[in-house]
C-alpha cells in the first residue's frame, strides 16, 4: 500500500511537472508573438508655421524726474495719468534760501565786473599797475562763476518735463519736504511703445529667417499690428529665453485710437517667410535626441510592413508649446508614431491604434 501511494505521489510531481512545462512554453510564445501598440499620424508639408509668445508694453523714453536741490514743495502741478508738454514746470521747491544766495552773488558779481571796466580804463592811462588789474580781473572771475552757480541753483528749484508724456506715477505730495535726488514723478513718452518677450533658446534659430512679425494686444483682440525686430538681446535670463524688443511700425496703430500703456499684455507672432525651407510641424511626442550624437530621430511607420523604423530628422525650433518644425528627413504623407514609441526597436512590428 506504501508502494501505491509513493507511486501515485511521483506520476503527480510529473503530470504538474509537465503542465508547468507547457505553461511556460506558452507563455513564452505568447511573450514572443506580443505587438507593441502605437498611435501614427501623417505629417503634412508647412511653409510658414506661425508661433506665438506672450509680451509686454513698455516705453521705449522715460524718465524718474527728480530735483538736485532739498526743500519743501510749494507746487505740485501733476496728477498720476496727467498728459504733459516739453518745457511745463511739474514742481518746485521752496527757493527762499536760493533766492537770497543768488541776489547776494549777483551784487557782488556786478561789482567785480564794474571794477575790472573802470580798472581796464584806468591800466590804459597807467593809472593803475598791471598787478592791481589782474587782481581785478581775477576777483571778476570768481564772483562770474559763484554768480553762476547760485543762478543754476535758483533755476533748479523748479522742475520742467524734458518731453513731451505721461505721468504714470507720483511719489510725493505737494508741501512735502524733498531730498535731492528723491524721485517726484515718472514720466514716459508713450509716442513710442515697444515690446518686449522671451523667445525660447531652442527657437533662436528663428532669428536667422525672414520674418514678419505681428502683435496683438489682449485690449484689442484679433487686432494685428506689424511690428519689426528692434533689438536682440545676447543673453538668456535664466535660462527661460532670449530677450526681442519689438517696435510697433503699422501706421494704422495711434495712441489717439488705440488707447495702450506701458505695462499691458499682448501676444507676439511670427511667421517664417523662406520658401527654401518648406518643412513640416511634428508633436514633441514624437520626436527624441540621441545623447551621444546630439542627432534627432522619430520613428517612421511603413504602412505596408507594419514596422517601424528609425529616422533622422533636422529640427528647426519649436512651434508653440507643444511642437516642433522639422526641416529634412521628412517626406510628405510620411507617417510617424507619436504616442507608444518609447520601448520600440528598429524593424519591429507595431499595432496601430485607430481609436
Amino acid at each position: 500500500m506504501y508502494e501505491s501511494n509513493m507511486n501515485r505521489f511521483l506520476l503527480a510531481i510529473v503530470f504538474g511537472g509537465a503542465l508547468m512545462i507547457c505553461s511556460c512554453r506558452n507563455k513564452q510564445k505568447q511573450e514572443v508573438g506580443e505587438v507593441r501598440p502605437v498611435r501614427i499620424e501623417k505629417v503634412e508639408k508647412i511653409g510658414s508655421p506661425y508661433r506665438y509668445y506672450t509680451g509686454g508694453v513698455e516705453a521705449m523714453e522715460y524718465a524718474n524726474l527728480a530735483f538736485s536741490l532739498s526743500g519743501p514743495l510749494i507746487r505740485l502741478n501733476v496728477d498720476a495719468g496727467q498728459q504733459v508738454v516739453k518745457g511745463m514746470e511739474v514742481a518746485a521747491i521752496d527757493p527762499l534760501v536760493y533766492q537770497s544766495e543768488y541776489e547776494s552773488k549777483r551784487v557782488i558779481y556786478l561789482t567785480a565786473q564794474s571794477q575790472l571796466e573802470r580798472n581796464r580804463r584806468l591800466l590804459a592811462m597807467q593809472a593803475v599797475s598791471l598787478q592791481e588789474y589782474e587782481l581785478s580781473e581775477s576777483a571778476y572771475i570768481q564772483a562770474k562763476t559763484a554768480y553762476g552757480i547760485a543762478l543754476r541753483r535758483l533755476e533748479n528749484t523748479r522742475l520742467h518735463a524734458p518731453f513731451d508724456g505721461y505721468v504714470t506715477q507720483k511719489y510725493v505730495e505737494n508741501y512735502q519736504r524733498v531730498q535731492a535726488g528723491e524721485t517726484v514723478v515718472r514720466l514716459m513718452n508713450l509716442d513710442h511703445l515697444e515690446i518686449i518677450f522671451l523667445l525660447p533658446e531652442t527657437s533662436v534659430g528663428w532669428l536667422q529667417d525672414s520674418l514678419e512679425v505681428a502683435v496683438e494686444f489682449d485690449r484689442y483682440p484679433k487686432k494685428w499690428f506689424v511690428a519689426e525686430i528692434k533689438e536682440v538681446v545676447d543673453a538668456s535670463l535664466g535660462g527661460s529665453g532670449v530677450p526681442i524688443r519689438l517696435r510697433l511700425t503699422d501706421p494704422e496703430f495711434q495712441l489717439i485710437k488705440y488707447s495702450v500703456l506701458p505695462g499691458f499684455s499682448c501676444r507676439v507672432r511670427l511667421e517664417v517667410r523662406n520658401d527654401e525651407e518648406i518643412g513640416f510641424q511634428i508633436p514633441l511626442s514624437a520626436i527624441w535626441k540621441e545623447v551621444k550624437t546630439g542627432n534627432w530621430w522619430v520613428w517612421r511607420y511603413d504602412v505596408h510592413l507594419s514596422k517601424v523604423f528609425r529616422q533622422m530628422v533636422k529640427v528647426k525650433g519649436l512651434v508653440g508649446q507643444a511642437d516642433v518644425f522639422v526641416v529634412s528627413g521628412l517626406k510628405e504623407d510620411d507617417w510617424i508614431v507619436v504616442a507608444g514609441g518609447n520601448y520600440l526597436v528598429d524593424g519591429e512590428t507595431v499595432h496601430v491604434i485607430t481609436d
